[in-house]
């Protein structure tokens, strides 16, 4: 275990922003307004080693509109320009790239540099920002990787500021932290407490930690575990969220997949857009802490239905998607006449609804990694049957 007090709190707990990737965007930009050796050290890494500042901004989650208008905007988190190159950094923390965000971002650069009224003949580099390491190929838009511990070695200890100053120094203690951590896993056993294992770092990733878990469960089961970091707005605490498809026949046909930004995919893939053909059913069990009391942590676990791709309510609008829209309400609403004897845990029948079964289950301290395995291979082993029939209602509309 990590010698670290898991109760200390630093100042990314205080404010409640530890998850919130605009904050760290903003201290960025806070520390290349005062700092003059920030500025040299970001144009000798992304510049050529130029180290002429006279020329040299910064701009933050610019909004550059396309010419179809707002339905297409983008918003690259951060900007470097000078007048002969353009470098854009997509900040990320937990999280990992949305629907091909970098493509879009790629495809909209000429759009940025006439809205910033720069040469249209100037190098661009683009880097995606997060703090595990990325192979390039697996990144879209021509985007290179970059991880937070390469980066915060650009960043001063000191500037003149003693706000900044605090808040450098606990990012670089977080950013190491987790370093180092990544390079030293944590050896976790079934009889571990689990509340020590969940606990052991507020930087350390859950994913990472529920990886670990798993990792045997995983090998050699018909269970594919898509695990990732969530972050709880309004409830100041973090949510780990595992996603476990198990059968192929809980996502449609990859096929009948369409590019919800392609214009030409909105015309010629319409009539295949429908609730049979466009669905995505897995199981989403959410690790929640409890900020009113410390000493329990919530497990919920729901039965998701999405569109494949997901859809927002906009998009469905965009595509004029009544029909599916309706669908999903007639999906649901026959479920909810299947289980209406447990009517407190069904949603409510609706177009858009992220889950169409819930349950919730807290865990106490003396919990271990072992019991928690057991409660949710018990939750899938209770409701593959509820799946099962929502799968046939789908395909039987």
């Amino acid at each position: 275990m990590s010698s670290c007090n898991i109760n200390e709190k630093d100042i990314f707990d205080i404010l409640g922003i530890s998850g919130r990737e605009d904050s760290y965007t903003d201290l960025i930009y806070s520390i290349f307004e005062i700092s003059e050796g920030f500025r040299k050290k970001l144009l000798k890494k992304f510049f050529n080693g130029n180290e002429d500042i006279d020329n040299f901004e910064m701009k933050i989650r610019s909004c550059y509109f396309t010419p179809e208008g707002s339905r297409k905007k983008i918003i690259p988190d951060i900007i470097l320009h000078n007048n002969n190159e353009i470098v854009i950094i997509e900040v990320k923390i937990f999280s990992g790239e949305g629907e091909n965000q970098l493509k879009r971002y790629d495809e909209g650069l000429n759009t940025i540099i006439e809205q910033l009224k720069l040469d249209a003949a100037m190098n661009v580099n683009k880097y995606f920002l997060t703090l595990d390491k990325y192979e390039d190929n697996k990144l879209g838009g021509g985007f290179k990787s970059l991880t937070w511990y390469e980066f915060i070695d650009l960043i001063p200890d000191k500037t003149n500021s003693d706000i900044i100053n605090k808040c450098i120094k606990d990012l670089k203690e977080r950013v190491n932290e987790y370093d180092s951590y990544c390079r030293n896993e944590v050896d976790i056993k079934d009889d571990d407490l689990f509340k020590n294992i969940y606990n052991w770092h507020h930087f350390v990733s859950y994913e990472k930690i529920l990886k670990q878990i798993f990792k045997k469960e995983m090998i050699g089961e018909k269970y594919e575990w898509d695990i990732w970091e969530g972050w709880e707005n309004g409830e100041n605490c973090y949510a780990a969220t595992i996603q476990v498809y198990c059968d192929k026949s809980w996502l449609s046909d990859e096929n009948t997949k369409i590019n919800i930004n392609d214009e030409e995919d909105k015309v010629i893939n319409k009539d295949i857009i429908s609730v049979k053909n466009n669905y995505d059913i897995h199981y989403e069990i959410k690790i929640i802490d409890n900020k009113d009391n410390k000493d329990k942590r919530r497990i919920e676990f729901r039965i998701d239905y999405h569109t494949n791709p997901y859809f927002t309510n906009k998009d469905i609008k965009g595509y004029e998607l009544l029909s599916l829209d309706e669908g999903r309400k007639n999906i649901i609403k026959e479920f909810n006449e299947q289980y209406k004897n447990e009517s407190n845990k069904l949603n409510k029948p609706q177009g858009k609804a992220l889950y169409v079964y819930k349950d919730m289950v807290d865990i106490e301290n003396n919990c271990t990694v072992g019991d928690f395995k057991n409660i949710i291979f018990d939750f899938i082993n209770k409701n593959v049957n509820k799946v099962n029939n929502l799968l046939n209602i789908i395909k039987n509309q």
